[in-house]
């Protein structure tokens, strides 16, 4: 027989790398750096660890200071008193009106 030869197929260029941006790019550069210089990974390791513990270990919000006098109290109970006296009323309405709505329920 006749042996048949394979012909190559072109392959399409590859396309342009996409740019990097943000934290993927610094480490993208970081890498190269380390690669072109030949350094050991441990100091970007360490730098990295760091960089974490920071982040991790400061506080998220600060605490309200603690009140001196015994004043905002009193306030607080005028507050309650008039919340109080203004919803009394919804409470002695709130029965009556969830038994007519059962009650129309259950006439549908």
């Amino acid at each position: 027989g006749s042996s048949a030869r394979a012909i190559p197929v072109p392959r399409p260029p590859r396309p342009p790398p996409r740019k990097r941006t943000g934290l993927l790019a610094a480490a993208a550069a970081m890498a190269r750096a380390a690669r072109s210089s030949r350094a050991s990974a441990a100091p970007l390791l360490l730098l990295a660890v760091a960089a974490v513990a920071y982040l991790c270990l400061t506080p998220a919000f600060v605490a309200a200071p603690r009140a001196a006098s015994q004043a905002p109290q009193a306030v607080d109970l005028r507050v309650a008193a008039a919340t109080s006296a203004g919803l009394a009323p919804l409470a002695l309405e709130a029965p009556a009106g969830a038994y007519d709505s059962v009650v129309a329920m259950l006439q549908s």
